[in-house]
């Protein structure tokens, strides 16, 4: 498993690929360090802090995360 999880972290640092993180506060499995770690080495990353959450972001904050995915999808074309 840390095999294939560091091998994913790598293609994912060395990747173009837009990609979009969802965190919130304290958050359960994204932490604020997770967070700086992956503004840091994810090229191509949007970050997204949808304030009070822990672990289901999506009911924490539903209507912000569509706008900003409708958002971002939109503007990568």
């Amino acid at each position: 498993m840390h095999r294939l999880i560091s091998e994913y972290s790598k293609k994912l640092q060395e990747s173009a690929v837009p990609k979009m993180l969802f965190f919130a506060h304290p958050g359960g499995i994204i932490n604020a360090e997770t967070v700086a770690w992956c503004k840091e080495a994810l090229p191509n990353l949007k970050t997204v802090d949808i304030g009070d959450g822990i672990h289901y972001l999506q009911e924490d904050n539903p209507h912000l995360i569509g706008r900003e995915l409708a958002t971002w999808i939109a503007e990568l074309d």
